[in-house]
């Protein structure tokens, strides 16, 4: 239901504003009203606006005066609206309240929110659900994840936040990132160093604006972006240079746009960047201080101030009519902000910049926000400009988060070019990585389709799990490397190009198109584990050094010898791994009587997935298993077209080959006899890594005892 009595206006404020029509305003005068329905229509307009920015991250209420000689500071507002209010705020801090979820209601709540452009009404099984949502009690999100924000101390609609315990609490994660000293003594730092440094070498006249920027007596942190509308999910205007937050003392958080030149979009640009920044603070952030975010645009100028009046006069009235639309004035206490803001401010800020959807949210059957690793969020925001480095080749151990950086990519090539879905392509080996991919971008595809079809829009390409791609459809690399360069699509340069790998999992050993080792430049590497537990990170390790003493090619095992040494699990959660060798119906025992085990100590079927060397051997286990598993109701399943990922049906297992299942994991996995053929056999390691990188929390390694009944000769790995 709309409430058709109040709307979304724009205005020069940065900010989500209401106009709830007229009103009277002052005791005085309210209590003349002669109308009761009218008085009752512009108390219940104002209540709802404040109603409906209270759930969707605050703003402004506009209302216009009609008593001619009302004055503010005399007259006050009216008691009627300020009891509204206050119980609006103050009225529903006991939860317990609402815990009707029986009672049924006789018409909606009188609550509302905004929502696409226009108040809304929220139903009575949203509102309940809003009143009485909870975070996940999940015994595997308290093991393995630390909660950095819970939805009791949030904002509505605010998602519970956890951090990989060990990997970088919230408060060490934005030291990392915002290093900033509120001290008597300190100024205003500056960040990411990187990024400003290089900023400032392309562009040096903007040490001329560091003074605008930096305010006297201030202490905070400014902290650069070349486009902050593109780091919170809006697109670019390529009128921008660079823009810069400043959240300091002394005044509200201040939002620099400097540009070439200034017109309605630069200031349409700064103005709602600068209202999503504070949105964003809110919710996800779950910042719940007075807040707001005021936006300046600030002229570049590389030319010398005697250069030419007409130039400088131009500049000068340009930036005085950007100060001009931006003028905007907040209550004293939104624009001062104090030292202990700052701490709390940045916190929800780092939210905001390293969040995502976890993985585990399906899974779990509960959403809720994981947070990225420095080194993930710094290749994706500060180490690399995509607009500059086009091409590069990003080497991430297992377990390093190569597939969520790939996502994340997507979405900032089509934010930084104003491209369409269809212009950016993904592209992985497998069935089921590609299914699971396409839940969020449309145009994903495995190599094989790739070579069979033209993709005559696309301009940009991201290549995942790019160690096990193959040839024999043809050269996947050459093809990419024409269809982004093409000059009828590519009328500002080639399009994007980055190849995510990692050699330790390689599964075969035919070439895989990839260029010479030493021809993959430039080189980025992600060597901070954050899925698997602490004992399965040792084991890959292990394995990994075993590979490390294979390679013949000296700069690739140098490479791979570094890899392997900076390699660092990002947390203490201990895990399990176990290794055994039986008989094949040993196995199956083996396997129904642990499945049983975790079923009844909580967990979902569908957090486990058992995982063999070879196709062939997917069918031959598949049937005993499912023999095995008969008596607890459990179905066994490969990834496939009908059997998603992640999606699929909670008593269904998922059974299939440890190379499909590549790029994906599970909190238990089943590898049995996880042994390459023997005309394969120098990938013994690959193969075990590949295997123990998809478990996050238990391993089971079982191998075969050969017997006259199990001595099949399987063929190679497929």
């Amino acid at each position: 239901m709309e409430q058709e009595n109040i709307r979304v206006i724009e205005t020069e404020y940065p900010d989500l504003v209401l106009d709830a029509g007229t009103s009277n305003f002052g005791e005085k005068y309210r209590n003349a009203v002669k109308d009761k329905k009218l008085k009752e229509t512009q108390y219940n307009n104002i209540i709802r606006s404040a109603c409906a920015l209270l759930n969707s991250g605050g703003g402004i209420i506009t209302v216009k005066v009609l008593n001619e000689d009302y004055k503010y500071n005399v007259h006050g507002i009216g008691s009627d609206i300020e009891i509204g209010l206050d119980q609006l705020v103050n009225g529903a801090a006991n939860k317990s309240f609402f815990e009707f979820i029986q009672q049924v209601f006789t018409d909606s709540p009188d609550c509302w929110r905004v929502e696409n452009g226009q108040i809304q009404r929220v139903g009575p099984d949203e509102w309940t659900k809003m009143m009485l949502t909870t975070d996940p009690e999940v015994e595997e999100l308290s093991i393995k994840f630390q909660k950095e924000l819970s939805t009791s101390a949030a904002p509505p609609g605010c998602k519970p936040v956890f951090s990989i315990k060990d990997a970088g609490h919230l408060d060490k994660l934005q030291q990392q990132l915002f290093k900033v000293g509120i001290n008597s003594s300190s100024e205003i730092s500056m960040v990411p160093e990187h990024l400003y440094k290089e900023l400032f070498k392309d562009y040096p006249a903007l040490g001329n604006l560091l003074p605008q920027m930096k305010p006297a007596g201030s202490r905070g942190v400014l902290i650069f972006s070349r486009s902050w509308a593109v780091d919170i999910g809006l697109s670019k205007n390529w009128d921008v240079i660079c823009d810069a937050l400043l959240v300091g003392t002394k005044s509200a958080p201040l939002l620099y746009t400097i540009v070439r030149q200034t017109n309605a979009e630069v200031f349409k640009y700064s103005k709602d960047t600068a209202f999503s920044i504070k949105s964003k603070l809110v919710n996800p952030g779950g910042y719940t201080g007075k807040l707001c975010v005021i936006s300046k645009i600030l002229q570049y100028s590389d030319h010398e101030s005697d250069e030419g009046d007409n130039i400088s006069t131009m500049q000068l009235d340009n930036a005085q009519e950007a100060e001009r639309m931006l003028q905007v004035q907040y209550p004293h206490s939104y624009s001062s902000l104090k030292s202990n803001d700052i701490k709390v401010l940045l916190k929800a800020l780092t939210i905001v910049l390293l969040s995502f959807r976890s993985f585990l949210s399906d899974q779990l059957g509960c959403e809720f926000l994981n947070l990225l690793t420095l080194e993930q969020f710094q290749i994706l925001h500060s180490k690399h400009n995509i607009e500059k480095c086009k091409k590069l080749f990003v080497h991430g151990l297992p377990g390093t988060g190569k597939t969520i950086i790939a996502g994340q990519l997507i979405d900032r090539i089509i934010n930084t070019f104003h491209c369409k879905q269809d212009e950016v392509l993904y592209i992985c080996e497998n069935n089921p990585l590609e299914s699971y991919m396409r839940q969020k971008h449309n145009n994903c595809v495995t190599r094989k389709t790739f070579m069979k079809f033209d993709y005559p829009k696309v301009k940009h390409i991201i290549v995942d799990e790019a160690q096990n791609f193959r040839l024999e459809d043809g050269n996947w690399y050459e093809k990419a490397e024409r269809m982004r360069t093409a000059a009828e699509a590519q009328t500002n340069g080639p399009g994007v190009f980055w190849i995510f790998m990692d050699y330790f999992q390689m599964s075969h050993t035919s070439w895989n198109g990839l260029p010479r080792f030493e021809l993959q430049d430039p080189r980025e590497e992600l060597t901070r584990g954050v899925r698997n537990a602490r004992k399965i990170h040792e084991f890959v390790c292990l394995q990994m050094n075993k590979i490390v003493e294979l390679s013949n090619n000296e700069v690739k095992h140098e490479f791979l010898m570094k890899l392997a040494k900076e390699a660092n699990c990002g947390h203490s959660f201990p895990g399990k791994v176990e290794e055994l060798k039986m008989a094949r119906e040993e196995i199956v025992q083996y396997i129904g009587r642990q499945i049983k085990h975790y079923l009844k100590a909580g967990y979902a079927a569908k957090q486990i997935a058992i995982l063999c060397s070879t196709a062939d051997k997917c069918s031959l286990y598949i049937n005993l298993l499912q023999c095995e598993l008969k008596t607890l109701n459990i179905h066994l399943a490969k990834v496939n077209e009908k059997i998603d990922e992640f999606d699929h049906p909670l008593d269904t297992i998922i059974l299939d080959s440890v190379r499909r299942f590549s790029g994906l994991e599970k909190h238990i996995i089943f590898g049995i006899d996880p042994v390459p053929h023997k005309t394969q056999s120098e990938l013994t390691a690959n193969i075990l890594v590949c295997l123990a990188s998809r478990a996050m929390t238990r391993l089971h390694v079982l191998y075969e005892k050969k017997s006259k009944l199990n001595s099949l000769d399987f063929p190679p790995l497929v």
